[in-house]
This record gives structure tokens, sequence and C-alpha cells, in this order.
């Protein structure tokens, strides 16, 4: 059946994440710990925090939680220190999300990042005409449900939405983030700009492999906002 609603995530797929951008979450990250955790943290241990966080638990910031500190608060620090004035604006994009909206398709965030990054980002790329403010779910919202964990945080998203499982598509840049989606019956996109998945290659759960979020509309677009077999879409979102 078509869909009605595409639920994007932000950081990576509604722009391209590049060497600049992961510094800048680097740094960003490091001076929130400062500010929540030592003032005299440096950068280098700050980092193995992060690390050690992401080996043991899959995120950056459980492992801080489970030592007792205020995972909102950093949170939120972590995505004050951000600076998006790297991230370019994207005209195409602005207007396949706007052909899609006049399809009657209706757009929302699903991001494991804080409100107000994502609304900074959304007006830096020129597309936060898009996504009113109850159309991002941030993961404050939901009480920072990961993603990758389990279909709780897509079910909580779904909830404030009013919409169900079979009338969305899932579209990401982290490919472990669309198991759940599709297990709920979801269509997924991948957002795979280095072509890391081929048809061949690509996880049974994954239904579209795009480049990029303009060209994953254009193919959605053609497919009657239908999820089409994947080996009939990858030749037109890849080159």
């Amino acid at each position: 059946m078509p869909k009605t609603l595409l639920l994007w995530d932000l950081d990576g797929t509604l722009y391209p994440d590049t060497p600049q951008i992961k510094q800048i979450f680097e740094s960003a990250v490091c001076n929130a710990l400062r500010e929540t955790v030592h003032p005299q943290l440096s950068d280098h241990d700050a980092l193995h925090l992060i690390k050690t966080s992401r080996k043991l638990f899959g995120d950056s910031l459980t492992g801080l939680a489970k030592k007792g500190f205020d995972l909102g608060k950093i949170h939120e620090a972590h995505h004050r220190h951000l600076d998006h004035r790297p991230i370019a604006r994207n005209d195409s994009l602005a207007a396949a999300l706007a052909n899609a909206e006049k399809d009657g398709i209706r757009h929302a965030i699903l991001t494991h990042g804080h409100s107000d990054w994502a609304k900074r980002v959304l007006q830096q790329v020129g597309i936060d005409s898009f996504f009113d403010d109850a159309h991002i779910i941030s993961t404050e919202k939901i009480d920072f449900l990961k993603k990758q964990n389990g279909p709780d945080a897509f079910e909580r998203a779904l909830n404030i939405l009013g919409h169900t499982a079979t009338e969305t598509i899932m579209i990401e840049d982290a490919v472990k983030n669309l198991l759940h989606p599709h297990r709920m019956g979801m269509g997924t996109i991948l957002i795979d700009p280095k072509a890391a998945y081929s048809h061949a290659t690509k996880p049974d759960y994954v239904g579209i492999l795009s480049p990029d979020a303009t060209q994953a509309l254009q193919v959605l677009r053609q497919n009657n906002y239908m999820i089409a077999p994947a080996a009939q879409t990858i030749a037109t979102a890849r080159p």
C-alpha cells in the first residue's frame, strides 16, 4: 500500500556526514562533559569515556548515565555546543520534500539528537518549513529510547504522530536502526553515500538503498511511495 508518512533520521540522513562534522561533534561532546562531568576533563579522557560507552552500550552517553551523571543535562549541553554553520543549504532537497508534500505525504523526524539542534540544522539546510515542532521527535521527548535497541522508540514516535507502522517509511543512514521498523511493518530506506552495500549484500530488512535523501525522494515518487523490490530501485537511486 502507498505510504503517507516519511519518518526521517536527522544527522547523516538529511545532511551529509563529513570529517568536519565529525570533528564538530567530538569537540562539542568534550566541552559538554567539561560542563557537566568535570571542568578539568581533557579531550583525551572525555573521548575515552564516550568510546567506552559506545563499546559497552552501543551509544555515547548511556555509560555516563549508568555512572550517575544526568543524561538530560549532558545531552542538552552536547547539542548546544554543536556548530551548525558548516552544514550546507540544500535547495534540491527542499524541492523534493515539497513535491512529496504536494503528493499528500507528511514528513517527521525521529532523532537521537536534541530538538534545538534539529531545528537549527533544518533551518540551516533550508527545510525547516516541512517540520514543525510537533513533527520533530527528539530523543529527550521519548525518554532517550534508542532506535537500535527495539521497537519502543518507533512506537512512541508513531503514537505522538498519529500514524501506524504500515503507513510509514523510515529513512536512516544507520543500518542497525532499520531492523525494528522493518519488523513493525514500515518501509525502510538506507541512505548509503559511500555505497557500503549493494543489492547482493544489503540486509533483507533494507528496502531501498540511496546515496542521499533527495534521490530517495525521487525514487519514492516514481514508485507512488511504495517500497518496490530493491533490485528495481537501486539502479534509479544510484548512477
